[in-house]
């Protein structure tokens, strides 16, 4: 993938289709999407953003170790197909992954499922291969960052496509992360506040927010800046951190860090209950 002028890694190839292919950290992914659905929105495809942020997992692994990753925490908001979580997921992560409810059920749950499974296979067969690598069942929870209540996924849900998925507990606004995680949920104005607000009511003080989305419009990305500023310290990642296959202008991360002054007053009520 060239980085002159603009690109869409999901097209033409193994990638057009019901399934989107990647190779993230040694291991061949199928990634199940809708590109044909009407319904589910921006969650039926891998996004540009997904792509690009798990290659520069990829390149930048030891800012991702396993061995430290295995103590974190990681929420996933709008996962969709849920690459970047399942990313997480590889590198030993505790993976909590979400979207509004017919994605979850449609195509997050199947996706970090099948892949969860087909890995921990693997680990399992050859572990001399794989020494002391280990993974965490990621779970799996719809939430709509405009409502006050979301719930887990039930596993009576999900039982059309053949999958047992056991759910953890209740997840409510106590429920805090070491990382948050955002891949192109940033494109719409009118849902900033709410999108900041979840963010909020799941950080640890210490936590890292990372966004890696592509800039579509204008107002939506100042927006999300403007009042993403009010409670995080963030920087810009350089492009020159990305994998130079997997990049292109549109598209950046950012990282946060919770200001001094938000730490003690930045909770917001909310709830997901099952």
């Amino acid at each position: 993938m060239s980085i002159g002028g603009y690109c869409h890694f999901n097209e033409g190839g193994a990638g057009k289709g019901r399934y989107f292919s990647i190779n993230v950290f040694g291991y061949d992914l199928m990634i199940l999407q809708d590109p044909e659905s009407r319904i589910l929105g921006h969650g039926a495809v891998v996004w540009d953003a997904a792509v690009v942020f798990v290659k520069y997992m990829e390149k930048n692994s030891k800012d991702f170790d396993p061995v430290k990753l295995s103590q974190k925490r990681v929420l996933e908001l709008g996962s969709g197909c849920g690459l970047a979580g399942i990313a997480y997921m590889l590198r030993g992560a505790a993976v909590t992954l979400t979207d509004l409810p017919n994605v979850v059920l449609t195509l997050t749950e199947r996706n970090a499922q099948t892949i969860y499974s087909q890995v921990s296979t693997l680990l399992l067969n050859d572990a001399a291969a794989y020494r002391s690598l280990s993974i965490q069942k990621p779970r799996i929870h719809s939430i709509d960052w405009t409502e006050a209540t979301s719930r887990s996924v039930h596993p009576n849900e999900s039982s059309e496509n053949g999958i047992s998925f056991q759910m953890d507990n209740l997840v409510n606004h106590e429920d805090k992360y070491d990382v948050v995680l955002l891949t192109d949920c940033v494109f719409s104005a009118s849902l900033v506040n709410d999108l900041v607000k979840t963010i909020l009511n799941h950080v640890e003080e210490k936590a890292t927010v990372i966004c890696c989305h592509e800039i579509r419009d204008e107002e939506a990305n100042a927006a999300f800046l403007l009042e993403f500023s009010n409670y995080f310290e963030w920087k810009r990642i350089p492009k020159s951190k990305l994998d130079v296959e997997y990049s292109n202008d549109l598209i950046e991360i950012i990282v946060g860090k919770l200001k001094k002054k938000s730490k003690k007053s930045h909770c917001i009520s909310s709830t997901i209950v099952n």
